[in-house]
């Protein structure tokens, strides 16, 4: 029993710390909350959709879950207020590349990653319940029942999470590619899949083995106990044979006086 407490705290603990630096990612210009971004489209050279040389006082923009943060030789130099819809009003460029190509499903990014607000609560009480059962008075079935129903919806929520974000990735990467590269030798512009993408797609196993793990637990403790308490443990094995060679050894002379007897 203390081993699925265990390995659920361990799996609630990480699931969310994932979600929450997803969450905060790209809401602060410090290096370590702007590492967390979906996407990011860096400026290399060319000209825009009216013709003229792009003249842009940063050279890459990277985009979050709930806000963006603008750069320039591998530094951030700022960052949006955060919001649930953000929209690239400030950047020209892009703005005009979304109000003109880029279709309002693919547009409307920042409008699924709302997703991410409930997904880190859930995962946060599935946390708070795994810790608490570390404590022996509080090992109880019921808590673990609610563990892994949470941990079930969370890993549910992470698999829509998933497919929407890196659907919806993918296709933003295709669409400013094609409309903001120009026809000269080098394109103008680079569209990167960022961090917080690959670390939804790796919390969709991880969540669902946190299910299982769950799931397993809740349904095999008794068994398990069942099966450790009627298995000899080592000291009584060797209790046993030590006895048995004392019996063996002490009965052996009276087998042969016995015999000797009898002829």
């Amino acid at each position: 029993m203390l081993l699925f407490v265990v390995v659920s705290f361990f799996v609630n603990l990480v699931t969310t710390a994932a979600f929450f630096l997803i969450n905060v990612g790209d809401l602060h210009p410090a290096q370590f909350f702007s590492s967390f971004y979906f996407e990011k489209v860096a400026f290399i050279s060319g000209k825009g959709l009216d013709g003229k040389p792009l003249n842009l006082t940063f050279d890459f923009v990277t985009f979050g879950a709930f806000g963006y943060c603008q750069g320039a030789a591998s530094e951030i130099q700022s960052c949006s207020n955060a919001h649930i819809h953000y929209t690239m009003k400030d950047i020209l460029v892009l703005h005009q590349i979304e109000s003109q190509f880029i279709p309002s499903a693919v547009r409307g990014f920042s409008k699924i990653t709302v997703l991410f607000i409930p997904t880190v609560c859930v995962a946060f009480v599935a946390f708070l319940l795994a810790a608490l059962a570390l404590k022996p008075r509080f090992r109880k079935r019921w808590i673990h029942v609610v563990v892994t129903f949470l941990s079930i919806l969370i890993s549910l929520a992470a698999f829509l999470l998933t497919l929407c974000v890196f659907t919806v990735s993918i296709a933003r990467k295709i669409q400013y590619e094609r409309h903001l590269n120009t026809s000269g030798a080098e394109p103008n512009v680079k569209v990167y899949l960022g961090p917080a993408l690959w670390l939804t797609l790796a919390l969709l196993p991880w969540t669902a083995f946190g299910a299982v793990f769950g799931g397993f637990a809740v349904c095999c403790p008794g068994r398990i106990s069942r099966s450790l308490s009627s298995s000899p443990r080592p000291e009584d094995v060797r209790v046993q044979v030590h006895t048995a060679s004392e019996k063996k050894a002490e009965g052996s002379p009276v087998d042969g006086a016995h015999g000797l007897t009898a002829v």
